[in-house]
């Protein structure tokens, strides 16, 4: 158990790492106006799911559970992680990367605890073999 939670946080940390390099390397983009309603984009790169907590105290897994299909895997006390949503699943080169109010998440999303108004993203993202 403890060396798939050592797995997982690696893991974790590499994927944030990877995720802040390339926020940096990117161009500076205009926010976009917060969605009020479950809003898909479709790019050549990536796929995202991004939601809107409508309450208090939902987990952010309750939230995509309630307006999408979805896949995940139990890691027990590191938490459910996602590993498909509406048919687009997980594999050896992505994954569903998940961000709350734009940061990369720091936890799983059965433990990720909202408040009325957060936004959560599942971005489809390539994984860096290299930094693996």
């Amino acid at each position: 158990m403890k060396k798939i939670i050592f797995f997982l946080l690696a893991l974790t940390a590499g994927f944030y790492l990877y995720q802040q390099q390339s926020l940096e390397n990117s161009l500076v983009v205009e926010p976009s106006p917060a969605p009020t309603e479950t809003e898909y984009v479709q790019e050549e790169i990536n796929t995202q799911l991004i939601l809107t907590a409508s309450e208090n105290g939902q987990t952010a897994l309750e939230l995509l559970e309630a307006n999408a299909e979805i896949k995940t895997k139990d890691y027990g006390d590191a938490g459910v992680f996602v590993t498909g949503i509406d048919d687009v699943e997980s594999n050896n080169e992505s994954y569903w990367a998940f961000y709350v109010n734009d940061e990369y998440a720091q936890q799983g999303v059965s433990q990720t605890i909202l408040e009325s108004g957060d936004i959560i993203k599942f971005i489809y993202e390539e994984i860096n073999q290299e930094e693996l």
